[in-house]
This record gives C-alpha cells, sequence and structure tokens, in this order.
C-alpha cells in the first residue's frame, strides 16, 4: 500500500514547490518516491551521509539537504 498511502499524502499538499527527500530503504519504495515525485513536478533530494542507524541523514546530510533544496 506504500504508493496509494504516499499518493493519498501528496495529494493533501497545496505548496508551490515540494521537496522529497530520498529514504535509504529499499530501492522499489525509492522507486515509487520516484513516480510520485515525477507525477507531481517534484523534487526528490537524496540522502548522501546517514547516521550509523543506515536511515537518517547525518549532520553533514542535512546540510547537504538543505543547499540542494535552496
Amino acid at each position: 500500500k506504500t504508493y496509494q498511502e504516499l499518493e493519498k499524502t501528496r495529494s493533501k499538499v497545496r505548496a508551490s514547490r515540494v521537496y522529497w527527500i530520498m529514504p535509504a530503504i529499499k530501492p522499489e519504495i525509492q522507486q515509487i518516491v520516484r513516480d510520485i515525485a515525477e507525477k507531481n513536478g517534484d523534487t526528490v533530494l537524496p540522502i548522501t551521509s546517514l547516521q550509523p542507524d543506515k536511515i537518517h541523514p547525518s549532520w553533514a546530510g542535512y546540510k547537504d539537504i538543505a543547499e540542494k533544496a535552496r
């Protein structure tokens, strides 16, 4: 149900610009994020540096995300 849930969430967003932070998880989930973002003209920002848990961005990763979202 991932596609349906993300699509439902995205349909509620009324912002003029939307950024998706690419999750560091399964490639098939990443593709769903890319597909929904592309369908809506959104921007996908990859996480380049992760915390030791391999899920959340490190401080350098957050900084990189912020710089790319400018």
